[in-house]
């Protein structure tokens, strides 16, 4: 629940915003993986021409395969506190090529 009882915010016409009490905030946004953390390759927010299909190496899962010039996938991310990050990656590929967008 939050409140305003204030003056202080008004619009860009002058008006103030009105006081109000109690009154019950629902979070809309979509879920963003926190990092420093992992994240899955089938776990992307949203994606243009690729498929998934399921690994069988060490630790399972899925995979992202029969990609073309302009797929993508776009996964969400929150990073909490400023700084350098170490990036980790695995790749397979049937012709041995390949390139990482970032």
């Amino acid at each position: 629940m939050v409140s305003y009882s204030g003056t202080e915010i008004k619009s860009q016409s002058n008006n103030t915003l009105a006081t109000f009490s109690d009154l019950e905030i629902r979070n809309t946004l979509s879920f963003r993986f926190k990092i420093p953390g992992k994240i899955e390759v089938e776990d992307f927010d949203a994606m243009v021409g690729l498929s998934t299909e399921d690994t069988s190496d060490d630790g399972g899962g899925k995979n992202i395969g029969y990609t073309d010039t302009g797929d993508y996938a776009d996964y969400l991310i929150f990073i909490e506190e400023e700084g350098n990050y170490k990036a980790s990656f695995r790749f397979a590929s049937e012709w041995g090529v390949g390139k990482i967008g970032l």
